[in-house]
């Protein structure tokens, strides 16, 4: 009988205040499953990414390549501890050290050093074994990578000086003894590269400044001087086309001004000396010519005698 009454809607307060107690509750349980849903989105959305990203790398060859390299490194580690019987210590930094040499030396080695082809089945096999060998001698790999980045960046170097020196050539009448001094280090820095081909572009240029001196050395002392410089560098740096043409060069401007004779015979001797241990037979020659031909042209002068080397 007490709870008949509660359940007439008949407009009192008691029913009123039991509906809106039921309307309350109800908006408070699906707010809260609401925020529980939300607190688990991020959580999955960020798996879903992580799930997205491996799937996307396991298809890219530089993932495997990285993965031979360290399989590599952990090779390497177990060859030094049981073939050459390294003491294990520090032993779980020592596989991981072996496997980010690996993996490093490998994604050098591949595609840095050697640039395989990893379009087909066949060449990424291939690519993949070399990767495990890079990782497991990790230390060569990343010397060798080391010395080609060296090398290309005296390559670049390199060239451009040499299209810098190409605007000094119209400058030989100007300042012989200045263009003399950036042709010789043009000369010294070629020396240490060995792409043949800026090599030759740097002789081609020193050539140039030489026959821009042949024409002034027998009247100008600073361009006879800038010239024998330029012979002495060439004989030191092993350039047997720039050596031989100062040296003819030398030759030719003592004969037509013997007073110059005197002071280019030390010089003459040195390139003598030099081209012999170079191992530059025709630039020796050619400097030994040079210098009977000061002494016949100064009778007088004490010049040293380079014929035994």
């Amino acid at each position: 009988m007490a709870s008949g009454p509660a359940q007439i809607d008949d407009g009192r307060p008691g029913q009123q205040q039991t509906g809106s107690m039921e309307s309350g509750y109800a908006p408070a349980t699906g707010s809260a499953e609401a925020g529980g849903a939300e607190d688990h989105r991020p959580a999955q959305a960020s798996s879903t990414l992580r799930a997205a990203w491996w799937r996307a790398a396991v298809r890219r060859p530089e993932f495997w390549v990285v993965v031979c390299g360290a399989a590599g490194g952990v090779l390497s580690g177990v060859y030094g501890i049981y073939v050459e019987n390294t003491s294990p210590v520090g032993y779980g930094l020592k596989w991981l050290y072996s496997c980010l040499l690996g993996m490093g030396s490998a994604f050098i080695g591949v595609f840095l050093m050697a640039n395989s082809d990893v379009s087909s089945s066949n060449s990424l096999r291939r690519t993949l074994a070399f990767a495990l060998m890079c990782g497991f001698a990790w230390r060569p790999v990343l010397e060798a990578g080391t010395a080609l980045v060296k090398k290309h960046a005296r390559d670049d170097q390199l060239s451009e000086q040499i299209r810098a020196h190409e605007k000094d050539v119209a400058q030989v009448a100007n300042a012989p003894v200045a263009v003399a001094s950036t042709t010789i280090d043009l000369l010294r820095k070629a020396e240490r590269v060995d792409t043949e081909t800026l090599k030759a572009k740097a002789s081609e240029q020193a050539v140039k400044v030489v026959n821009e001196l042949r024409s002034a050395a027998p009247n100008e002392p600073e361009a006879a001087e800038a010239l024998a410089e330029v012979a002495e560098a060439a004989t030191d740096t092993g350039d047997q086309a720039v050596a031989r043409e100062a040296v003819v060069a030398l030759t030719e401007a003592s004969a037509k001004n013997p007073a110059l004779a005197r002071r280019i015979s030390p010089r003459l001797e040195r390139i003598a000396i030099a081209a012999d241990a170079k191992k530059m037979p025709v630039v020796a020659a050619k400097s030994r010519e040079a210098l009977r031909g000061s002494r016949t042209a100064l009778p007088d002068a004490a010049a040293p005698d380079a014929s035994t080397p």
